[in-house]
């Protein structure tokens, strides 16, 4: 049950434990040979654990507010818009201007390319993308398009790609907010006070918003900068 190296029940002790058992052959099913995935306890654990190490992730990302969950969603609208127009060979208004423009190729290709879009297949892509709005509208009349519900897949990799970008600020909040909770006073006044404040505002959100208790969100955040975002 409880490990005395963690303060709380620990998801990385319980996987600690499982991976233990499955090292033992105390049970017949622990000496089937893995094939083609099946039988792999052992990768069967590791496989939880990255999906837990998913949901820290997201948890701690959203945490850091490095980027606004509306950001991406934004970006992903213009890029309809815009490929709309481009589809039926018109201008679009620039809201800033309010002058008639060209459909932006950049922004389209930008977008197109943090969807890993072929660029060969580039005008498919728009015209199949228009297509599935369209007959959204059709069978929902009245009702507007939902993205995030629509194309779940497509704004899940923008959010990814915008994150992305943002990898090594996100290892160092990471850092630092581990330094933060060892509270380690000369390595805290070395990061300065904007990196104070990114890090202790992390921890809090974590606490308040996900329910972390300090022993927990130590272990979480040392798993997640150990796997996923140290160098």
């Amino acid at each position: 049950a409880q490990d005395p190296r963690y303060g709380c029940l620990s998801p990385i002790a319980v996987l600690e434990h499982v991976a233990v058992f499955c090292e033992s052959d105390d049970y017949d099913f622990l000496k089937e040979k893995p094939e083609s995935g099946y039988h792999d306890h052992r990768g069967f654990v590791e496989v939880v654990r990255e999906r837990w190490l998913d949901f820290v992730d997201e948890e701690f990302r959203t945490s850091t507010g490095l980027v606004e969950e509306t950001q991406y969603v934004d970006l992903f609208e213009r890029y309809v818009t815009h490929v709309s127009f481009w589809t039926k060979g018109e201008r679009v208004q620039n809201p800033m201007t309010g002058e008639y423009e060209e459909p932006d190729e950049g922004l389209m290709k930008n977008v197109e390319k943090m969807l890993d879009v072929d660029p060969a297949k580039a005008d498919n892509f728009r015209k199949d993308l228009i297509s599935t709005v369209a007959g959204h509208a059709i069978d929902n009349p009245g009702v507007s398009v939902s993205y995030t519900k629509v194309f779940p897949r497509f704004l899940g990799k923008l959010r990814e790609a915008t994150y992305g970008k943002r990898r090594k600020q996100l290892g160092e909040i990471a850092q630092d907010a581990l330094v933060i909770l060892a509270d380690d006073e000369r390595a805290i006044r070395q990061m300065g006070a904007e990196r104070e404040r990114a890090a202790r505002e992390t921890l809090e959100r974590m606490v308040a918003d996900h329910g972390y208790a300090e022993s927990s969100v130590r272990d979480a955040v040392g798993e997640l900068l150990r796997r996923r975002y140290e160098p």
